[in-house]
């Protein structure tokens, strides 16, 4: 159980990136098909027209992959993990003039992580995400500060943002968490998918 709260530790960071990044200019939804409401524009014109994301989107997965390495009195445990999040109850609004983002709501992941080829599955209560602060849309890149810590920032970025969807991906992002001595090292790949409300 000791190796679960590192990855209870990851599993926070990953869902603050995740659904503190809400904004992309890729506009091909994930079937690789155009939709009218997509928006196909070059980057440049991305940044006039971030006013797309303003709303209230309600989360409808979350969903990350990974694997995990801890050293332990010499000893490399490689641990992988799959997330994803049950329950959901969970809404980001962003506005504009100012940029702020605030989020509402509950959720649950349900992590399966595996060790020397045994799993456990188990549910934990999901953190909330950042519950306020500041956005910033770069091309298809979305940056959040968290309004309670300036030097907290988050970035994803947008696969999909159309009419009536939203995905955040980050991917292959390394963590470094040290707790109680024990220094975990992770990979990590996670996916939001919001819906506009």
């Amino acid at each position: 159980m000791k190796i679960m709260k590192p990855i209870f530790m990851l599993l926070f960071a990953i869902i603050m990136i995740s659904c503190s990044d809400d904004d992309s200019t890729d506009t091909t939804d994930p079937m690789g098909e155009e939709s009218p409401g997509n928006m196909d524009q070059p980057s440049d014109e991305m940044n006039d027209d971030s006013s797309s994301i303003i709303d209230m989107w309600e989360v409808t997965s979350i969903n990350a992959t990974g694997t995990s390495t801890v050293e332990i009195s010499g000893q490399t445990i490689q641990t992988d993990f799959v997330g994803e999040g049950i329950d959901l109850n969970y809404t980001v609004n962003f506005t504009e003039q100012p940029n702020e983002v605030t989020s509402d709501g509950d959720y649950n992941i349900e992590l399966t992580t595996t060790v020397a080829g045994q799993s456990i599955t188990e549910t934990i209560p999901g953190i909330l995400f950042i519950d306020s602060g500041n956005w910033v849309i770069d091309g298809d890149q979305i940056t959040i500060t968290s309004s309670d810590n300036d030097m907290l920032e988050s970035t994803g970025t947008i696969t999909t943002l159309n009419e009536t969807s939203l995905v955040i991906e980050i991917t292959d992002t390394e963590f470094v968490i040290e707790q109680q001595g024990i220094e975990t090292t992770a990979t990590v790949s996670a996916a939001v998918s919001l819906e506009r409300l």
